[in-house]
């Protein structure tokens, strides 16, 4: 729609919305006494033109073929994130009393055992409702970790449990389509996660 019809139809809505003020005879714009209501108005040019504060008006192009694909790409996305938000951010909190545990911790070996014990602990707790996510949903938590954390899902198993168990699960990972190492972009390839993320926390979904 171009901006000379924007402007038309702007136009006609107003004028439509001045005579239901004016002259419906329902009584909305009349005083119940005697008929008469006073508005502010301004001369101008001999003219006398009525103040009257209308209502914001939300124009909206009518929706093309192109919109609704997209919507329906963005509601399947957010029922997703949805589902595994929560994990991301209990692995984030999780990740943060083991940081503070681990570095009380005396020797490496002390420190191995700590993370193989909560890593079971994890694993027991989570593990029926890990296995039931689909690869996107994978896909998806891999890149809210990277969001809550700062670092890919890659980089904290380099880090708790070393090189080889790393590469060993990215190997798993890559079978069934997913990248333990894929970083979070929220201005560009994941710009749709960071809305929806933000309106949950936001409270609107």
């Amino acid at each position: 729609m171009n901006f000379r019809m924007q402007i038309l139809i702007m136009h006609r809505i107003v004028i439509s919305l001045l005579l239901l003020i004016f002259f419906l005879p329902d009584g909305s714009a009349q005083d119940s006494t005697n008929d008469i209501k006073v508005y502010d108005g301004i001369v101008i040019d001999g003219d006398t033109i009525i103040i009257y504060e209308l209502k914001a008006i939300n124009i909206r192009a009518r929706y093309t073929y192109e919109y609704r694909k997209r919507m329906r790409q963005y509601n399947k996305l957010a029922k997703k994130v949805k589902k595994v938000y929560p994990y991301a951010l209990l692995l984030e909190e999780k990740l943060d009393s083991m940081s503070i545990r681990m570095d009380k911790l005396a020797s490496e070996r002390k420190r191995k055992e700590f993370v193989k014990q909560k890593e079971k602990e994890l694993f027991k707790q989570f593990e029926k409702e890990i296995m039931k996510l689909t690869i996107s949903e994978g896909l998806v938590l891999v890149k809210l970790i990277d969001r809550q954390t700062g670092d890919t899902s890659y980089e904290l198993i380099k880090e708790l449990r070393g090189s080889i168990t790393a590469f060993f699960w990215q190997g798993i990972a890559r079978f069934f389509g997913n990248d333990l190492k894929a970083e979070y972009d929220p201005e560009t390839i994941d710009a749709m996660i960071e809305d929806i993320v933000q309106r949950i926390e936001a409270g609107e979904l």
